[in-house]
């Protein structure tokens, strides 16, 4: 005890005399004030933007209000609107702010928008729309098997030697970059929707134009199976989601690259990403021209 006593005085003698400073800081200044991650739908009638505060110490609660302001502004016409608050919960007691506004937005043009809090906190993101995408239907996911009149209820997926791989193809034209693709099921059994991811399928085959792509067994297969029926589909639509020209490239990152907050963001004073995309919806089965 009296050697350890020793060394410590030692330490602080030694501290004092060549000047070096005894307090300690464990946080360092940072400019990162909120996250912003939503995006600007110019076919939807509501745009929701989700924005949190940075370091509040809640995991999955946010505090009942934020004191923020948040503002869209179009940055040809300078118009700007302030988007409203709302709380909401999910996953049980997890919470959090959605701020919403049904102005329109129009496609191929840019927004900026702002977070204002209190003391000079301010984060902020710009993100320019794309153009509508036109979406036409290349081939259809029911095949008349064995017959029209004989609706085809999807592979045997039990039985696996007795399935098939067919796919439900789109053609997406007059757009830089496809962001989204999703097979959409209304089922009549199992009752219920479901919904797949399909983007990892989908391929640019010319300039502004992507084939996109649904594996309809697949997917099927993956839904499971009824108790006493097959499996029976109501409609089965794909949704496709073209965006601007400041999207990230997804189809081209890696999975674990897409997944950084530092990848993607387009966030400055803050994490997060706005981007810009137009959506569009296509039923595939039962189809008709």
């Amino acid at each position: 005890m009296k050697h350890a006593a020793c060394r410590l005085v030692l330490a602080v003698v030694t501290c004092v005399l060549i000047g070096c400073d005894p307090t300690v800081d464990p946080f360092q200044e940072n400019d990162q004030h909120y996250s912003i991650f939503g995006y600007l739908n110019v076919t939807a009638d509501t745009q929701f933007i989700r924005v949190e505060k940075l370091r509040d110490g809640q995991a999955t609660q946010a505090p009942p209000t934020l004191n923020v302001t948040v503002q869209l502004t179009n940055v040809a016409t300078d118009e700007t609107v302030t988007l409203q608050d709302s709380l909401v919960h999910f996953f049980g007691d997890a919470t959090a702010h959605n701020f919403y506004t049904t102005a329109d937005i129009a496609p191929n043009t840019t927004y900026r928008l702002v977070v204002e809090g209190p003391n000079g906190a301010v984060s902020r993101a710009e993100t320019t729309t794309p153009r509508r995408p036109r979406t036409t239907v290349v081939r259809p996911v029911q095949d008349c098997f064995p017959s029209c009149d004989t609706p085809w209820l999807g592979p045997a997926c039990e039985s696996p030697d007795e399935g098939s791989d067919r796919k439900a193809v789109l053609r997406v034209e007059n757009t830089e970059r496809l962001v989204a693709v999703k097979a959409v099921y209304d089922m009549v059994a199992p009752e219920g929707r479901w919904s797949f991811d399909s983007l990892s399928e989908a391929s640019e085959v010319d300039e502004g134009v992507f084939q996109a792509r649904a594996g309809y067994d697949n997917d099927w297969c993956r839904m499971p199976p009824p108790s006493t029926q097959d499996r029976e589909a109501k409609t089965i639509s794909m949704i496709v989601a073209a965006g601007g020209p400041d999207w990230p490239d997804f189809m081209g990152l890696d999975p674990e690259m897409d997944l950084l907050p530092t990848v993607a963001s387009n966030v400055e004073g803050g994490v997060g990403l706005l981007g810009g995309i137009a959506t569009d919806t296509l039923i595939v089965d039962p189809y008709e021209e």
